[in-house]
């Protein structure tokens, strides 16, 4: 696997990402707010989460992450606010925390990984994985559940474009361990690779 790519925008459709699971919050779209960044400023990764709609009829509830992923230099950090469904369509918003145990099985299922290879592969990355406290009732709706979460740029920062990884999931507890967060529980629903403009 080679250095991050610089692709701004770029949603990611590879194979191993499952795009269908039923019963799940699939990924949308993401923007940056702002896109440009002064060094020392913040800014916010909006995600969308759209309900998966082939199962309508039936209300689901799971546990929805973000998966993201920034450069171990320093540049980008995460800091400050990281909620769900800003905008209190399913009950929100919720905060979201980190969870080190289920990042650990996110990064190293191919089910979350580009191509043929595992995001823990990815040379010089440093993986975060957000999600809620609770599952989320879907509702049975079709309108989209916002999330935001706030990045921070280093104030030492040049001009340049820092890259980012987000990804989209979520989690379904019912395997033989309940509680437990099992490898194949643990599902990616897409996502993005973008920059971020830094003016230092």
């Amino acid at each position: 696997m080679g250095a991050m790519p610089k692709l701004v925008g770029a949603a990611i459709a590879a194979a191993s990402l499952v795009l269908t699971l039923s019963g799940c919050f699939l990924f949308g779209q993401m923007k940056w707010d702002p896109a440009v960044v002064k060094a020392g400023k913040k800014t916010k990764a909006v995600i969308s989460f759209v309900p998966e709609t082939s199962d309508v009829g039936v209300i689901d509830r799971m546990v929805p992450f973000v998966l993201v992923g920034l450069d171990d230099g320093g540049i980008l950090e995460l800091k400050g606010v990281r909620k769900f469904d800003v905008k209190r369509n399913f009950g929100g918003p919720y905060p979201m925390f980190a969870d080190g145990t289920m990042e650990t099985e996110a990064i190293s299922t191919p089910d979350c990984g580009i191509g043929s290879g595992t995001l823990n592969e990815i040379p010089g990355v440093e993986w975060t994985l957000l999600r809620t406290d609770d599952d989320v009732n879907d509702r049975d709706k079709t309108k989209a559940a916002i999330a935001k979460i706030v990045i921070e740029v280093a104030a030492a920062a040049e001009n340049g474009q820092a890259p980012a990884y987000v990804f989209t999931g979520n989690w379904s507890d019912q395997g033989p361990n309940p509680g437990q967060i099992d490898e194949d529980e643990v599902q990616c629903s897409g996502g993005a690779i973008s920059n971020i403009t830094v003016k230092g």
